[in-house]
């Protein structure tokens, strides 16, 4: 037995926390379209990324400039799309991380889809708490300070974080 799951949402909803719980419970091989993009800014675009610049790219310079590039010329994400239904086909047993799959695939995929929703306010806090200059306590501070709101909790399958 083989498992395909997408998992679908919008930025620092969660989708690579869920899918990497995923994919060590059921030893799936894990798909993720930024890192599909972040292979093209080094491959096309001889774009030097390095290890520790992986998680927060698309917050650095490097990371915005080709942004721009996908907003002026959508051939790009024409093309990752095209890759990410190939592995959707193609993998069988695969946790797919994508904001645009679900919606693109046919019925017949045979794929379990996952939208996963936070509001705005969850979604800033994910990705506060996420940067690479912030401690949990520091941010949850500086998140507070900032917009007079009170630090949340989340929970993804039955961890605390």
């Amino acid at each position: 037995m083989y498992i395909k799951i997408c998992i679908s949402g919008l930025t620092a909803v969660g989708k690579t926390t869920f899918a990497r719980s995923l994919i060590e419970r059921y030893d799936a091989t894990y798909i993720s379209a930024s890192e599909i993009l972040l292979v093209y800014a080094q491959t096309e675009q001889k774009v030097t990324i390095l290890p520790e610049d992986r998680d927060h790219f698309w917050l650095r310079e490097k990371g915005r400039n080709l942004f721009l590039q996908r907003r002026k010329n959508p051939d790009l994400d024409k093309q990752i799309d095209e890759v990410m239904l190939t592995h959707l086909f193609t993998t069988t047993n695969a946790v797919i991380d994508s904001l645009t799959v679900p919606s693109l695939a046919p019925q017949e995929s045979s794929a379990f889809f996952i939208l996963l929703q936070a509001t705005l306010h969850q979604r800033t806090q994910r990705a506060w708490l996420s940067s690479p200059t912030m401690t949990k306590k520091s941010s949850g501070r500086e998140f507070k300070k900032k917009t007079g709101e009170q630090g949340i909790s989340y929970t993804h399958c039955g961890a605390s974080t």
